[in-house]
């Protein structure tokens, strides 16, 4: 897969955003939304005893917008009609 350079060094992919693969950033941008996803959902862990599943759901409104942008962002030609009728 394209993705293999961001997999084997993640943190050189995320220090180089505009020249890494497209796919590559894709997949490791998307492992930290969820892990900071789910750090999230941990705050509420010590006052509750429990985890708060709900923000998942907040936050399930927000990322398709943020992954269309970020789809249009990395668009080799931002012309694209389909691009911007999504973002």
């Amino acid at each position: 897969t394209s993705a293999s350079a961001c997999l084997a060094d993640p943190l050189g992919c995320l220090a180089d955003l505009r020249n890494a693969d497209a796919w590559g950033r894709q997949v490791i941008l998307t492992a930290v939304a969820a892990l900071a996803i789910w750090c999230c959902s941990l705050v509420s862990y010590a006052r509750r005893g429990f985890s708060d599943a709900s923000i998942v759901d907040k936050l399930w409104s927000l990322q398709p917008p943020l992954y269309c942008a970020y789809l249009w962002w990395s668009a080799a030609t931002r012309r694209n009609a389909r691009l911007v009728a999504m973002t």
